[in-house]
Order: structure tokens, then C-alpha cells, then sequence
């Protein structure tokens, strides 16, 4: 995607963040934090502007010329073809289909271990941070991605390999083949 198109910047490593910037829960507060040890990075955020108080945390960490809000888009995966990865710390997501469109468009991931699609992570698309307010953590692996642009095209690779797996037809042939085996064990008599 191109990105002045968009309103991003031009050869900059690019960073994306999507979801609810109105409240900690996606936890940005913890990658703008981060980003202020990763200077050369830039981050769009996708989100409602509207009674966020991120705007403003971003201007007092003297990062607002390199974190750039978005807004709500109904274009995210155009800004997913645009940017170098996904950001996603959340603090508490059951399972955010950001990461599987992410994995899709082939976008190497950091994520944390409070999201459940982190299950579904390994290291070699990308890296899950143990604890969603680890900046140290999370600033080691923004540098490590945007520092190795090989491990930037394997980890896009496994990504994009991986969910594959997470077709709607593999999806719905899996929870026909439970739905299947359900309805057999009751028709033998076990209990599932």
C-alpha cells in the first residue's frame, strides 16, 4: 500500500496499533512507553480519537511526531499492506481477530500472553511478551523486529502460513468434525 496514501510516513520502520484507545485495557500506554527507547520507529494507531487520553500521554513523552492517530478506519487491511508489524499488548483480549487479520496479511506480531490468540503464536511470527506492562519487554522486540529484516520476512511468512490454518472452510469443517463426534458419542452412549 502506499503509504503517503494513507498519511504515513515514507521509510520509517512502521508499526501498527488497532482497538479501543479510550481506555488502558488494549494497553497502548504501554507501547507508547516503549516506543520512546525505540526512536526510529513510528506507530499508527487505529482507534476512536474522541475522549482518548493517548494524544495527549504521546506529546508528553515526546513521541506525538512519530505516533500517528488514525482514528476510527474501515480500512485496516490496507493499513495492514502498509505497515512493517502489529503491536498488540492487550492487556486483557479473549481472542482479537486483529492478530489472525494480522497473521493474514503476513505481519510479523507482538503480542502478550493475556491475549488469548497468543496461543495460537509461536517465535517464528513474531514474539509474546509474558507480562502486558513489561516496556522493557516489549521495547526489546520492537528493535529486535525492526533491527533484522530477515527475521522480519520469516516471521511474515510463518504468519501468513499459520493462518491459513484459520480459514472460515478449515474452521467450519473442525466444528463440524466436533459437532460430529458429539452427536456420535451420544449416540454410543459416552458422555463428551
Amino acid at each position: 500500500e502506499d503509504r503517503a496514501a494513507l498519511g504515513l510516513p515514507l521509510n520509517r520502520p512502521l508499526a501498527l496499533f488497532v482497538g479501543d484507545i479510550r481506555t488502558g485495557r488494549k494497553n497502548l500506554e504501554t507501547t507508547l512507553k516503549a516506543m520512546v527507547g525505540v526512536p526510529e520507529l513510528h506507530l499508527a494507531v487505529a482507534g476512536a480519537v474522541a475522549r482518548s487520553p493517548f494524544p495527549a500521554m504521546a506529546e508528553g513523552l515526546g513521541i506525538a511526531s512519530r505516533v500517528h492517530f488514525l482514528d476510527l478506519r474501515r480500512d485496516i487491511p490496507q493499513l495492514m499492506r502498509a505497515v512493517d508489524l502489529l503491536v498488540f499488548p492487550s492487556r486483557y483480549d479473549p481472542f482479537g481477530l486483529v492478530i489472525l487479520e494480522a497473521m493474514a496479511s503476513g505481519l510479523p506480531i507482538i503480542t502478550a500472553a493475556t491475549t488469548g490468540a497468543s496461543e495460537v503464536m509461536n517465535d517464528e511470527m513474531g514474539v509474546v511478551i509474558q507480562d502486558p506492562n513489561d516496556v522493557d519487554g516489549l521495547k526489546a522486540a520492537l528493535v529486535m523486529i525492526i533491527s533484522d529484516p530477515s527475521y522480519r520476512a520469516r516471521a511474515s511468512h510463518a504468519a501468513r502460513v499459520k493462518a491459513e490454518n484459520f480459514s472460515w472452510t478449515k474452521m467450519a469443517e473442525s466444528y463440524l468434525q466436533l459437532f460430529e463426534k458429539i452427536v456420535a458419542d451420544r449416540q454410543a452412549g459416552t458422555a463428551v
